[in-house]
């Protein structure tokens, strides 16, 4: 067993197949330092003569599980449909998407999509006078006026009314930008402050 920590690109000629094919389970878990780690453990073989068990295991940190889905966009192109939501309780390390969408009282509708470095999710404000639909971004890296701009146009093409957009950090100009088109920008560290903040208020409720 091991822990990932990079990939390389192996060049090879050629390769083929493997001729046997097997179940995988997964389940994801908080470490020592609070970081979350993705584990991947394969079954024996439908041939095995015995119940089929766990024979190998592989586990991925963060990063690393990063960079594999960054390699399966360039592969297979940006995935599409539903991914499995995480709530509030998974903690300030959990989905950051879906904190901000529940902490802005939005119902995730579970249409996602995805590329290299986003994820999004179509949400819906369910308030009787309002009922806006929401095109909600998260970005893995520090969004600038490009990414607002190729987000104002994402939230545009999908129909929706409003857009919000989260990354770890925003540029001067990218912010510029999203006054001027009315979208909502909120960095990673506004979604841990509004959590601690919810749960402080509860605290003393």
């Amino acid at each position: 067993m091991a822990v990932i920590r990079s990939f390389r690109r192996e060049l090879k000629g050629h390769a083929s197949r493997h001729p046997t094919e097997v179940d995988c389970l997964w389940f994801d878990f908080l470490d020592e330092d609070g970081g979350r780690v993705l584990q991947l453990a394969t079954l024996g073989s439908d041939h095995r003569q015995s119940k089929p068990k766990v024979s190998q295991t592989i586990q991925l940190s963060a990063d690393a599980s990063r960079e594999l889905a960054r390699i399966i966009g360039r592969l297979f192109g940006p995935s599409h449909g539903d991914v499995p939501p995480l709530g509030l309780d998974d903690g300030p390390r959990g989905d950051v998407l879906q904190r901000a969408v529940a902490l802005a009282r939005l119902n995730d509708t579970g249409l996602r999509a995805g590329g290299n470095n986003w994820v999004q999710t179509i949400a819906a404000d369910s308030r009787p006078l309002l009922r806006e639909v929401w095109l909600v971004r998260h970005v893995c890296g520090p969004a600038d006026a490009d990414e607002v701009q190729a987000f104002e146009a994402a939230v545009e093409s999908s129909g929706a009314h409003r857009g919000m957009l989260v990354a770890p950090a925003f540029t001067r100009a990218g912010g510029e930008r999203a006054v001027m088109r009315d979208l909502w920008l909120v960095t990673e560290e506004d979604v841990t402050r509004a959590e601690s903040l919810a749960r402080d208020e509860k605290g003393t409720s």
